[in-house]
């Protein structure tokens, strides 16, 4: 077998291609089901044994060659020194693979497998992470994450929306990474605002987090009810909100608070997957209130906020024209 397919395998990041081969191959001749079941059963040690140190690697090197060197005895032996070469071999890449994964336990982090979770316009996703941390991705967001997270920390890299129930773990902090900032906290909820191109917005809900901002190389501790933004021109702004604001995305509803009208636009826009554009550039920055409930369409929000401006709009085509009143 192809040394990068058994690692693919063994990592658990085969593609269905891979698996085809897998299946062939294995049934091709028992010999080889019985090979690469003890490839598994070595790799599994990384998680049983817990290896650690060269003496007990290469002690479970050599069993395994000696155990599989019996097995192959009713073979030809030209047969048998061909797949036990072949094993050997094998074995030699899955023990090195156990030696970077105990050194990294040991000295540094292990690095498990990276995973991407996607959402496009007009979707919305949640997902558990492998520490019990729950995650609500709001639309046109990108999460990046570990199958497995470190001994020292928890760690993940967010790019859109999301809203963020960590799981308590004092002696691993969880660390959200941005462009702009990097979040650390052991156990909260927070959501954060963070499209490429916009400003970030950072709110807090429970407990407490610490924001690292790059660009001014400062870090400020939120405390719940505040909510920081990191606007492109390099300013930090702190102020107080409603926390029954922070989330309600995640429950379907949409609550605006002297939002200005380019920020409501985009969020639905994204919410609804459908252009909405503003023609007239005076309403960007005009601030506007808006509250509704779970399953409100977009026709009915479009009212509502013309109700409470100077604003209008008009359907063209497949898209929404925003102009004054």
């Amino acid at each position: 077998m192809d040394d990068q397919l058994l690692i693919r395998f063994l990592t658990h990041k085969q593609s269905p291609e891979d698996l085809k081969a897998i299946d062939r191959w294995i049934n091709q001749d028992k010999a080889n089901a019985d090979w690469l079941f003890e490839m598994e059963r070595i790799w599994i040690l990384k998680d049983e044994l817990r290896l650690s140190d060269e003496e007990l690697i290469s002690r479970s090197y050599k069993q395994f060659l000696s155990r599989k060197e019996n097995s192959l005895m009713p073979l030809s032996p030209k047969r048998r020194k061909r797949l036990f070469a072949g094993m050997k071999y094998a074995a030699a890449i899955v023990l090195i693979l156990l030696s970077l994964y105990i050194y990294h336990s040991q000295y540094g982090e292990y690095t498990s497998a990276i995973n991407m979770i996607e959402t496009r316009k007009g979707e919305r996703a949640s997902i558990t992470l492998s520490d019990g941390t729950k995650v609500w991705l709001n639309a046109d967001t990108k999460l990046i994450y570990p199958s497995q997270f470190g001994r020292k920390k928890r760690e993940v890299t967010l790019e859109g929306e999301g809203y963020f129930e960590v799981a308590k773990e004092e002696k691993k902090p969880f660390v959200l990474n941005g462009k702009a900032f990097n979040i650390h906290v052991l156990g909260t909820q927070f959501n954060v605002n963070a499209y490429p191109g916009e400003d970030v917005g950072i709110a807090l809900k429970e407990g407490k987090i610490n924001v690292e901002v790059k660009e001014a190389e400062r870090q400020l501790e939120l405390n719940p009810s505040d909510h920081l933004s990191l606007t492109a021109d390099g300013k930090t702004i702190l102020q107080t909100i409603d926390v029954a604001t922070i989330n309600s995305w995640t429950k379907d509803e949409f609550i605006f608070v002297a939002q200005p009208l380019s920020a409501i636009l985009r969020s639905l826009e994204r919410r609804f997957n459908v252009p909405i554009i503003l023609e007239e550039e005076s309403l960007s920055s005009e601030l506007f209130n808006c509250r509704a409930q779970k399953g409100t369409g977009l026709p009915d929000i479009l009212e509502l906020l013309r109700g409470t401006k100077n604003m209008s709009y008009r359907v063209n085509n497949d898209s929404i024209i925003i102009t004054k009143n």
